[in-house]
């Protein structure tokens, strides 16, 4: 895997523990691929990062391959779809070894000369930063299903400090049509059209808070 850099478009949707396995069920045939995905979120102990709404993580991708990714909001003409999320992405893989001495605070993640950190030093003043952290995890069982020919649904399933929760998820350049798309299949099982406007990691930060408090 080379170091990528791009524009992710996706939309977001929320689902329920029986919407999630209604539509599992219904396509459990149709199973693109499977994976667990373990995404560890850093920033320094003023969440930093966080008020600028950027991201970044190692991900263990079925406990083989390891990935560090930035995100950060990319200024886009609007759409009125509430679901979808458009960030620029920067990524580049890493050794296991190396990921895990990260994790464990025994290397600092800002020494890695990858493209992803010489982006954040471009974004944000490093210098002002403490030293950053894994604040923790959530772990992702992900299902990949056609939604019709032309675009596929990522199925998640989340885990984070004991709480499990379900999204349904489309990346897209185009998000209008795709949109129509999970309308129709959401009218045909059933199912609550529930846009998200929050990631994985504002999720994960509100959470984080909370355990941070006396």
């Amino acid at each position: 895997m080379k170091a990528t850099q791009g524009v992710e478009s996706e939309l977001k949707y929320g689902l329920t523990r029986e919407e999630y396995f209604r539509l599992f069920r219904a396509h459990r045939d149709q199973v693109l691929t499977a994976q667990e995905q373990v995404n560890f979120y850093f920033d320094d102990i003023h969440l930093n990062l966080r008020r600028l709404r950027i991201g970044l993580r190692i991900r263990f991708i079925n406990a083989k391959r390891s990935v560090l990714t930035l995100k950060y909001p990319k200024t886009t003409e609007p759409t009125g779809l509430r679901a979808l999320r458009v960030r620029a992405e920067y990524e580049a893989p890493l050794s296991t070894k190396t990921a895990k001495r990260i994790i464990a605070g025994k290397r600092d993640i800002l020494s890695l000369k990858c493209l992803p950190i010489r982006r954040l030093a471009r974004v944000y003043p490093i210098k002002r930063l403490c030293r950053l952290q894994a604040l923790g995890s959530i772990t992702t069982r992900r299902v990949v299903i056609p939604l019709n020919r032309k675009f596929q649904m990522e199925l998640d399933q989340s885990k984070m400090f004991g709480k499990t929760f379900y999204e349904l998820e489309v990346e897209t350049h185009r998000p209008t049509k795709a949109d129509k798309a999970v309308h129709n299949l959401f009218w045909k099982y059933d199912i609550t059209y529930h846009p998200l406007r929050r990631s994985k990691l504002a999720r994960f930060i509100e959470e984080w808070r909370l355990r941070q408090q006396p």
